[in-house]
């Protein structure tokens, strides 16, 4: 279960969560996009307040941002298919 509520949360628990490239021994937190799941392997807080539903993605020129309760955080990391992606190359190219 991610934490979406508070947005330090997320990004601690993201961070526990990343032994890449080693397995986690409590999994990777995932996002579905498009029918693929993608795992969260490094996020960042931003300084922007955020209302509205929680986990929700938004592309702002080269950032991708999910919401939470509180504070907008920016995906730095994925992995899909045990490789490394920029959440752009996933996300700018719809």
């Amino acid at each position: 279960m991610i934490p979406w509520e508070h947005a330090r949360s997320l990004e601690r628990y993201v961070r526990a969560c990343n032994f890449y490239p080693l397995p986690s021994p409590w999994g990777i937190p995932t996002i579905e996009h498009d029918g693929a799941s993608f795992g969260l392997i490094e996020a960042a807080v931003t300084d922007e307040l955020c209302q509205g539903e929680l986990g929700r993605l938004q592309v702002r020129g080269q950032r991708c941002l999910v919401s939470t309760g509180d504070f907008w955080v920016e995906l730095k990391k994925l992995l899909h298919g045990n490789k490394l992606v920029a959440p752009q190359a996933v996300f700018l190219e719809q």
